[in-house]
This record gives structure tokens, sequence and C-alpha cells, in this order.
């Protein structure tokens, strides 16, 4: 069962492109917190899978660390265009 979930959410994370960029930010939290944990576990929970869920690990975290940079400098921005809106206005 560990292995149908592990690559079951390898295949969501690698078609995340169709989702918005606020559903890929939300699925790729829950993997980081919950699934990436459980890929660690189950290594050695079950080591006849273990390359598979290294695997997991290793295509995954590289597509987190690209969302949350991205998810952060899309935040700096809204904050910057909120912040010359104010001026504007107050101008």
């Amino acid at each position: 069962m560990a292995a149908i979930k592990t690559a079951d959410r390898m295949h969501n994370m690698m078609t995340l492109d169709e989702k918005t960029f606020e559903a890929r930010y939300r699925k790729a939290m829950e993997t980081k917190i919950y699934y990436l944990p459980f890929f660690k576990q189950c290594r050695y929970m079950y080591p006849r899978y273990e390359n598979l869920f290294y695997a997991a690990r290793a295509k995954i975290e590289p597509l987190i660390f690209h969302i949350e940079s991205f998810y952060i400098e899309i935040q700096k921005q809204q904050k910057e265009l909120q912040e010359l809106k104010a001026k504007l206005n107050n101008s």
C-alpha cells in the first residue's frame, strides 16, 4: 500500500502544471509536511522498496523547492504592489 501511495504522489506532483498556482503550493506544502517524512519512514519499514521511496523523495524535493521559491517571490511582489498602490492613493 505504501508503494502505491508513493507512486500516486509522485504522479500527482509531476502533473501539477494543470493546476492553479495556489493549488500547486497547497499540494507542495502537503507533500513536504506529510509525505516526505512518510517516504523516509517507509525506506526503513519496507527495505524491498527502498529505491522507490528514495527516488520519490529525490524527484519531489526539487519541485517543492521551486514552488516554494516562486511563491515567496510572488508574495514579495504583491506586497510591493500594495505599497505602491497605497502611495498613489495618498498622493
